[in-house]
């Protein structure tokens, strides 16, 4: 009988910045805006909303590239996550890992019980790097 093959599995990701999750926070900041213009909401408090979320889209454009990860390693079926501060969490990813091809959403259960998700946009690792994670973790759902 086999062994099981993914106990042999070793894998590292080094994500990077993406522009992509830039735009799609700062297109959901607009929309944002744009429903409070058309809430009719009283003034003072349309105005106090808008600067809160003009705070928040101007905190997104200075750092809303930078991935959750710093360095994402597989080994065996223990995943190691690190942290843009080196916090370091392990884990193992969940069946509800959702994947696509502009975007992974991983799921992972840690060690402490915790739930943590991260996203993964396609521009934040090389297009083989991107590709083989996705088939990596394809092939953890079986």
């Amino acid at each position: 009988m086999p062994d099981d093959t993914r106990a042999s599995l070793s894998f590292q990701w080094l994500p990077g910045d993406s522009r992509l999750q830039r735009r799609f926070l700062l297109g959901c900041h607009g929309l944002a805006l744009a429903a409070l213009g058309q809430s009719g909401l009283p003034p003072l408090l349309t105005a106090f909303m808008g600067i809160a979320v003009s705070v928040s889209a101007a905190a997104v454009w200075r750092r809303g590239g930078r991935p959750k990860l710093r360095r994402l390693a597989c080994h065996g079926r223990d995943w190691e996550l690190v942290g843009p501060n080196r916090r370091v969490w392990r884990g193992r990813p969940l069946p509800s890992t959702w994947l696509s091809r502009w975007l992974i959403l991983l799921h992972f259960r840690l060690e402490d019980g915790r739930f943590l998700a991260v996203p993964l946009w396609c521009d934040s690792l090389d297009a083989g790097a991107y590709r083989r994670l996705q088939v990596v973790l394809r092939w953890y759902r079986r």
